[in-house]
């Protein structure tokens, strides 16, 4: 006898012969349409549940990383202003040490040349 694949009894194929009656003497035979059918909601029930649980989880982790985002982008924003604040003031005391240091040479140079000055006037007068 062959076998028709799409008569099962719990999932197991069954002769064409023993789904042709109502019973078996060893079995019941169960209507695959209307179990199919079952099985479909069964499946439909639990992927709806699925979906909410992970569609919410899923939009849970999206508002965290958006969260995360923008405190990420204020802590870098904050470095960077940080970061160029320092520059800024090392720059400047940079620059203020030259102008020290060029004031320092330039009242020397001065002082120098008044000295040089102060003895040939003095030479000159006496």
């Amino acid at each position: 006898m062959g076998r028709d694949a799409s008569s099962t009894v719990r999932d197991v194929p069954v002769f064409l012969k023993c789904t042709s009656r109502g019973s078996h003497k060893r079995h019941d035979v169960e209507n695959l349409t209307e179990k199919i059918e079952l099985r479909k909601r069964v499946i439909e029930n639990k992927t709806q549940k699925l979906e909410t649980i992970l569609i919410s989880r899923y939009k849970g982790l999206e508002a965290d990383a958006a969260k995360a985002t923008l405190s990420l982008r204020k802590e870098f924003d904050q470095k960077e202003k940080e970061y160029f604040r320092e520059l800024w003031h090392k720059e400047v005391y940079t620059n203020l040490d030259t102008l020290r240091d060029l004031n320092i040479t330039w009242k020397d140079n001065n002082l120098a040349l008044l000295k040089t000055y102060k003895s040939i006037l003095k030479t000159m007068i006496s």
